[in-house]
């Protein structure tokens, strides 16, 4: 897995993200080379119930410029890609 250069996108589930991944693959990125992705759950302490984890989806580029990118172009906000 790549790990560097991440972009974190809060969702509930991968589903949401699933056309940013197939827009990235029809741009010519190969999953496990030039980017990965994977959805962590939620997880909470059982000691004082505050939030360790938050539930999202991780993108991993290998280049920077594809992490950049985006940022600048989605944020926080789940878009479908032009």
């Amino acid at each position: 897995m790549i790990d560097t250069n991440e972009v974190f996108v809060p969702t509930k589930g991968a589903e949401p993200v699933m056309p940013i991944i197939r827009w990235l693959r029809s741009k010519g990125l190969v999953q496990g080379i030039d980017f990965d992705f994977r959805y962590q759950q939620a997880k909470i302490s059982w000691i004082d119930d505050t939030e360790i984890l938050r539930n999202g989806v991780s993108i991993y580029f290998k280049e920077e410029k594809w992490a950049t990118f985006m940022r600048l172009k989605y944020g926080n906000e789940l878009q479908l890609p032009d």
